[in-house]
């Protein structure tokens, strides 16, 4: 299966940046801009602005990466330390080298400057090589080694030798003949590091989705463009030099700006809105735990009134076969009703307890059906349903506690239309099952259905613990609750909207038994 990728929404404005320096550059030497010579004091003055810049930019990489390499002992976190500490001394060497700085610098030198510009790449390209590892790779002793050699010995041991050699090191451009063998042979290793780089950045992205390595991929990109347009200048004091400093601060801007963004903006983002589903979370189970004591307490209060009332009848000592037979459903409705309410209570504490669960796919007509026979068992023929369309197989996302919603719903309408038929209804659509459950009777009281459909009032709500049982496993399988009353026929309606799920490889009964562990 082909792996899908796609950029985020913040990903688009580094994407943005990307395409105005492309523009940008294709612009400018178009029209000819980046050909113009500017006096040594001009550009001066400009270059006096961009490298603290880019000095300050580099900081911001050095800052965010040493915090989380300290926090996290990533070894990419500390190739960017290294990394961002070397552009920052190689741009002020870049600037007192530049020969804008001729009257003022004794290090200003054309051969010098562009000695100290090529070992710009040999920083940006395996730097960014060597931090383009996976986000699995460990800080070990090893690799601090090695990095710390490269980082603080190898770098700025040329740097020094760069800056303070009498003459340059290597020449890469000869006025008037243009670029010498060694620049084309440094150019071809830049351009292989930076393909080898970009590569990794790719496919470390297309796997991982981070936008790390995405605004790693586009700064190579953007230092690309900025080491072409260096190559082909032969004047320093050109605009083409305005033009590709800038593009390489660009560069490191795009970096900076996913290493803030990575490293503490959006983490900081994830944990507030953590730490907010949490407390809402919490404060729900408090609703929940007092509203628990709540009905708890008025069902036990009235089974307990129930039953002395039920003792006061006994003890009158009446022998009378009807009064007895009275006496008798009294106390079986009292045991029946106190039974209930245990495995409510129990059902929805399992429900609390279950952090990680998983929804199968069931046939909600086969849990009707289970329903039905357990009501008719407590109630006899007393209990009158009328179903349409539920013997056709359909199947829902649930779980084993899928028929104890009808249980809590068929109880819960008994109790308020003893003389009502049920009659139910089962619609396919596209992507959900509809249930609806219709009755007769006067319709439901408006602090119920509040209580229903609003946030948990424990001290206020009216609402029984059958209709909460619903609620909460409704939420649980993440489908619709809804009421209607029909005034033209004095009927209520309660619908169950369930997510449709395909068939499953059980028997609709066998699957039944299976979920519920029989």
């Amino acid at each position: 299966m082909t792996e899908k990728f796609v950029l985020k929404k913040g990903d688009y404005g580094l994407l943005l940046i990307l395409l105005i320096v492309l523009f940008s550059s294709i612009t400018a030497v178009a029209s000819g801009i980046v050909y113009i010579e500017l006096v040594p004091e001009y550009m001066a003055f400009i270059l006096s602005i961009l490298v603290p810049i880019a000095t300050m930019m580099a900081g911001i990489v050095f800052t965010y990466s040493l915090a989380q390499f300290i926090l996290e002992k990533r070894f990419r976190n500390l190739i960017l330390v290294f990394f961002a500490v070397n552009m920052i001394i190689t741009t002020i060497l870049y600037f007192t080298t530049n020969l804008a700085l001729v009257s003022i610098s004794p290090f200003a030198d054309r051969e010098r400057n562009r000695t100290i510009v090529t070992s710009f790449t040999f920083i940006l390209a395996p730097s960014l090589l060597f931090a383009g590892v996976s986000e699995e790779i460990d800080y070990t002793q090893k690799r601090m080694i090695f990095a710390t050699l490269w980082g603080v010995l190898v770098i700025p041991v040329l740097m020094v030798w760069f800056m303070l050699s009498p003459e340059a090191v290597f020449i890469t451009s000869i006025p008037g003949e243009g670029i010498t063998p060694i620049a084309y042979s440094i150019l071809i290793c830049i351009i292989f590091l930076f393909g080898n780089a970009l590569r990794k950045y790719y496919f470390a992205w297309k796997a991982e989705q981070k936008r790390l390595d995405l605004a790693a991929l586009f700064s190579l990109l953007i230092w690309l463009i900025s080491v072409v347009l260096f190559s082909f200048q032969n004047n320093p004091l050109l605009f083409m030099e305005i033009v590709w400093f800038s593009i390489y601060i660009v560069g490191v801007l795009v970096l900076a700006i996913a290493v803030i963004t990575a490293e503490v903006i959006e983490p900081r983002k994830t944990l507030s809105e953590l730490v907010n589903i949490r407390t809402s979370e919490l404060k729900e189970s408090k609703r929940e735990i007092e509203y628990y004591l709540n009905i708890w307490g008025h069902k036990i209060g009235n089974i307990l009134q129930g039953m002395t009332l039920y003792m006061e009848m006994i003890s009158t000592g009446t022998k009378d076969n009807d009064e007895l037979k009275t006496f008798a459903d009294t106390g079986l409705e009292i045991g029946a009703e106190a039974y209930q309410i245990n495995q409510q209570v129990a059902a929805l504490i399992k429900v609390k307890e279950q952090d990680e669960y998983l929804l199968s796919s069931i046939d909600i007509g086969d849990a009707i059906d289970i329903t039905r026979k357990s009501m008719q068992d407590k109630h006899g023929s007393k209990w009158r349903m009328t179903s349409q369309d539920i013997n056709q197989e359909l199947f829902v996302y649930a779980d084993e506690f899928l028929t104890t919603i009808f249980d809590a719903l068929f109880s819960f309408i008994w109790k308020h239309s003893p003389d009502s038929d049920l009659q139910i209804t089962l619609e396919d659509e596209k992507e959900n099952i509809i249930l609806n459950l219709q009755f007769a009777g006067q319709p439901i009281s408006k602090d119920i259905i509040e209580s229903l459909f609003a946030e948990l009032q424990p001290t206020k709500t009216t609402l029984s613990l059958d209709l909460f049982t619903a609620k909460i496993l409704m939420k649980r399988y993440k489908g619709f609750f809804n009421y209607k009353w029909f005034e033209n026929n004095k009927e209520n309606q309660f619908e169950l909207v369930f997510r449709k799920a395909s068939q499953s490889h059980y028997s609709s009964h066998d699957k039944i038994k299976l979920i519920m562990g029989e």
